[in-house]
């Protein structure tokens, strides 16, 4: 297995981090995402605590990916509605 990636999030480095496919530059933007959602955090809710701030933040694209999952599911589920309508209407069309 190779190397992890290092990224630094508020002044503490992270090195060897496995993040799967994803390039040190997209790790370097994700972290800098991270430390300005921490810093919104800080300024708009006055959460001061650095692991409060880094668990809210998982917890925010945690549930964003979870939607993500959620409606991709239901895209499929509606593609193959769709596709089994068809052929309901091809079957019937043919009398099969």
């Amino acid at each position: 297995m190779g190397k992890g990636i290092s990224v630094e999030i508020k002044k503490i480095k992270l090195d060897n981090v496995p993040l799967k496919d994803i390039t040190p530059l997209e790790a370097r933007t994700i972290a800098q995402e991270v430390e300005a959602k921490m810093k919104q955090l800080q300024d708009e809710k006055g959460v001061i605590n650095t692991l409060n701030q880094a668990l809210l933040v998982a917890l925010e694209y945690a549930a964003m990916s979870y939607s993500k999952e959620q409606n991709e599911g239901g895209q499929k589920r509606d593609e193959e509605q769709r596709v089994n309508e068809l052929i309901h209407k091809i079957k019937t069309r043919l009398d099969i």
